[in-house]
């Protein structure tokens, strides 16, 4: 459901997503959910939803993957400034790193 939501760019799936996950959370695994809810988020235009998803998350590798998705998100949607912004908030060098890759593939031309 999420990646309906990312590829059709439509706030409308998102409210279906939403719906699905309180009908059986047990399908929904959390870490997966929340970097597919950023992207989707970031594209349907609801930048600020998503970086307050991310903030809820506790400091570690999970907030780290979720910012990732977020960076690369903001990219691809025309926003590099604010991409790097995320990236350059990542601690651990080594998820930096896959970070700026996962930007800088997802710049547009």
């Amino acid at each position: 459901y999420a990646n309906i939501a990312i590829y059709s760019r439509e706030p409308e799936v998102l409210r279906l997503i939403d719906r699905k996950m309180k009908e059986d959370p047990a399908d929904f695994v959390p870490a997966v959910i929340n970097r597919l809810l950023v992207k989707a988020l970031v594209f349907c235009g609801y930048e600020t939803v998503a970086e307050e998803l991310l903030a809820d998350q506790p400091a570690g590798p999970e907030q780290d993957q979720i910012a990732t998705s977020f960076a690369a998100a903001l990219a691809q949607n025309g926003n590099p400034q604010a991409a790097l912004g995320v990236v350059l908030a990542i601690d651990n060098p080594a998820r930096k790193a896959w970070a700026l890759w996962e930007v800088a593939s997802n710049f547009k031309d």
